[in-house]
């Protein structure tokens, strides 16, 4: 029950879905000063290199192969009050997260298995003995963001660094990036959907807050496919691919 104006009346909650793209609009309550925001979301990778060289005089390949997997979920273990204003600004650094990581994954780089060479030098391998395992941690509130994007476009995003819950023991080589060893580096949503060729939507239409409870739900998937080196004529495979899939909510109440 919501007291408005000296009236009891039942809050109703608006529900928004959204696959990709959806609208919501507000009912005619006057619009409250804050808001109490619960978070939750799922972000999947599935990235995959297969580089490979022509074969020498050796008859050897050297070759480039990665495939790891990483899910990441995300939310708001209670309520954080939020004021309109932030959430028209954006929502930056307000919202922090308690997040889980499960992650598995292979990594070799050097000559191809069967290859003499291999024998006076080893192949890279990184360490994956952490990898199949749930860890733990927590997503500052300084990398997140919740509310609006621009004009009617509401959407929840955390980006930048933590330290890797897996620490040196599920690829560390692949995950810190340019980080580093020992970090993790976070894009919710994927980067690649932000800018370039890959751009896309990635917010949910919202044109108004008003007095009654809102959910809002994103969810999307792609893949994201670029050339394994520049000039694939001296290779025989040339593959660097991501498949993501995305989903957030947001739920907000008004509060005093």
């Amino acid at each position: 029950m919501l007291a408005v104006r000296g009236r009891i009346v039942i809050a109703v909650l608006a529900t928004l879905t959204c696959a990709g793209a959806a609208a919501a609009t507000a009912g005619t309550q006057a619009t409250p000063t804050a808001f109490n925001v619960k978070v939750t979301s799922t972000f999947v990778r599935h990235h995959i290199t297969h580089v490979a060289r022509k074969k020498d005089e050796t008859g050897c390949r050297w070759r480039q192969d990665i495939d790891t997997s990483q899910t990441i979920k995300a939310l708001t273990r209670e309520p954080v009050r939020m004021t309109l204003a932030e959430i028209l600004r954006g929502g930056k650094a307000i919202v922090g997260l308690a997040a889980s990581e499960k992650r598995t994954g292979t990594y070799w780089i050097g000559w191809e298995q069967g290859c003499p060479l291999l024998a006076s030098q080893p192949a890279q391998r990184s360490t994956t003995t952490g990898c199949g395992a749930t860890k733990g941690f927590y997503i500052s509130r300084t990398l997140t963001g919740v509310g609006y994007a621009g004009p009617n476009r509401f959407r929840f995003t955390y980006a930048g660094g933590e330290p890797d819950p897996f620490g040196l023991r599920c690829l560390p080589e692949f995950y810190g990036g340019e980080a580093g060893l020992g970090a993790v580096i976070l894009d919710f949503p994927p980067a690649a959907w932000m800018h370039g060729t890959k751009k896309r939507a990635w917010w949910t239409p919202l044109k108004r807050l008003s007095g009654k409870p809102v959910v809002v739900r994103w969810k999307g998937s792609g893949t994201v496919s670029v050339p394994g080196t520049l000039d694939p004529s001296g290779y025989d495979e040339s593959v660097y691919q991501d498949d993501y899939s995305v989903t957030w909510t947001v739920t907000l109440t008004p509060t005093k």
